[in-house]
């Protein structure tokens, strides 16, 4: 049941897993989690970076090495 509304599902078919197939798609899907958590811990870290710097931008200095 959803929050608008009620969903009716059906398996219409279904396929055998291998140990093989599964131990390949386990695999694939830990490193996919590492990825990720790598990922987030990263953003993490820059934002906390970010805000003990003094980051200070100038436009003219940007707009010069750019070339616009």
């Amino acid at each position: 049941m959803t929050g608008n509304g009620t969903v009716i599902v059906r398996v219409a078919e279904r396929d055998e897993v291998t140990p093989e197939e599964m131990k390949e798609g386990l695999a694939a899907f830990r490193e996919e989690l590492l990825g990720e958590r790598r990922g987030r811990f990263f953003s993490a870290y820059m934002t906390k970076a970010k805000q003990k710097m003094d980051i200070r931008v100038h436009d003219q200095v940007l707009r010069r090495v750019v070339g616009t």
